[in-house]
């Protein structure tokens, strides 16, 4: 009898032992560290026209690099200094959707043996459309952004070309260049109909209207 107790005990433990194995599977790290590989390699967004890159924790498109992390359904980007952002993400097989509030992409996983995909936007494509066009100030100056995180930045009559990164939802960081130097600006941004508004690190704000919004007034 004594035997069969033990034998019962023993297989009760076993029993036991496995339900808490499956149960830390969803939260021990490890976890994370699959789906973190699962993820990994390059997607295809073809509708428009976007490619992403997930890479041992590193996250970059034909525009931004930045590490990334994951927890459960939610991808964080960090771009250093404390700017991140998140994004609800689902993952089934080789198609990879991930939520940008109220839009949303779907990624195929590229294979070895496609065709090469071309990186035309970034992940925040939507964002770059906005910002481009002309947006004229009040000071005889202008920005000129391209989709393609390009631009020119015009006052009094003067030009210097510069690059733009949005980093998060109210972020953007406009290096220009000049000759052999160049110069980095943080912007805080905010859109208000055709306005938008920036300020920089010292408290400085300008407000730049579109030039399509001018010429509609003009009419």
């Amino acid at each position: 009898m004594k035997k069969h107790s033990k034998l019962l005990s023993a297989i009760l433990a076993a029993v036991m032992l496995l339900a808490l194995a499956a149960a830390a599977a969803f939260v021990w790290p490890g976890f994370l560290v699959s789906k973190t590989s699962e993820i990994g390699g390059r997607w295809v967004d073809d509708a428009y026209g976007t490619v992403i890159n997930f890479d041992n924790g590193k996250y970059f498109d034909s525009l931004l690099t930045c590490t990334y992390e994951i927890d459960g359904d939610v991808l964080t980007l960090d771009f250093g200094d404390g700017l991140t952002r998140e994004y609800h993400f689902e993952l089934d097989g080789d198609t990879l959707t991930i939520y940008n509030g109220s839009v949303v992409h779907s990624y195929t996983r590229w294979k070895r043996g496609e065709e090469k995909p071309t990186q035309l936007t970034s992940i925040y494509g939507d964002v770059y459309k906005t910002f481009a066009g002309k947006w004229l100030g009040d000071k005889d100056n202008s920005f000129v952004f391209n989709e393609d995180g390009t631009g020119v930045y015009r006052d009094y009559g003067s030009e210097r070309d510069f690059t733009y990164i949005v980093k998060d939802g109210n972020h953007i960081v406009i290096t220009c260049t000049s000759g052999v130097s160049s110069s980095i600006v943080n912007y805080i941004y905010w859109f208000d109909g055709d306005t938008l508004n920036i300020r920089d690190d010292f408290g400085a704000q300008a407000s730049f209207r579109h030039e399509g919004a001018e010429n509609k007034t003009a009419e």
